[in-house]
């Protein structure tokens, strides 16, 4: 039992120091050698858990989605109505830590990826599926209750989506144009101005 509890913490370990990697360095520039290093392991750790640098990569970013959603159900927790679930999820895409705005360049650097790998693709399609599906049961849970606008949940959920991916980009590359504070307050805008009233 406690030699799978110790694997279990070197599988968290190697996820850390890949998502840490992928963040500073980029995906094309991280390396299996590179990871093993910052998790302090030997290189065939990685290969008992993980059968190629690429899977532990996809693992990294799986990883990565589970922790913001993890943030995302601590912060709705505390929603009383759809409409504070949805500013829970406003509030939780703007990336206001360095561990948030170090997860938010992985996610680009895993969009770049994906734009020549069709597998990679397909999975960050299913992790956003998920975020989209989650944002448009909330709408919906909003209509039926009055509170919101009759809109298309689903294509609500797709734009909002989008919206909330281009302003995290420009907060991080244009950060003297747009702040974190101007993303939430956006997004909150956006809210208002489609289901409100």
């Amino acid at each position: 039992m406690a030699r799978v509890s110790l694997e279990s913490i070197r599988r968290e370990q190697l996820l850390d120091a890949a998502i840490g990697l992928v963040a500073t360095k980029g995906y094309e520039a991280t390396t299996v050698r590179d990871i093993a290093g910052a998790a302090d392991v030997a290189t065939g750790t990685i290969s008992y858990w993980f059968s190629s640098r690429d899977d532990l990569l996809r693992a990294a970013l799986v990883e990565a989605a589970r922790r913001f959603t993890h943030r995302l159900d601590s912060a709705v927790e505390a929603a009383a109505t759809p409409h504070d679930e949805l500013l829970a999820h406003a509030a939780v895409a703007a990336p206001r830590t360095p561990a948030e705005t170090a997860a938010q360049v992985v996610w680009i650097e895993f969009w770049h990826q994906a734009l020549r790998d069709p597998d990679l693709r397909a999975l960050l399609e299913r992790l956003y599926d998920s975020w989209r599906e989650r944002l448009a049961a909330t709408v919906r849970r909003g209509i039926a209750a009055g509170a919101f606008r009759d809109v298309d949940a689903d294509d609500w959920a797709r734009q909002f989506v989008a919206l909330a991916d281009g302003l995290a980009l420009h907060v991080l590359l244009h950060p003297g144009s747009i702040s974190v504070d101007d993303m939430e307050r956006i997004a909150r805008q956006r809210i208002a101005a489609t289901l409100l009233g």
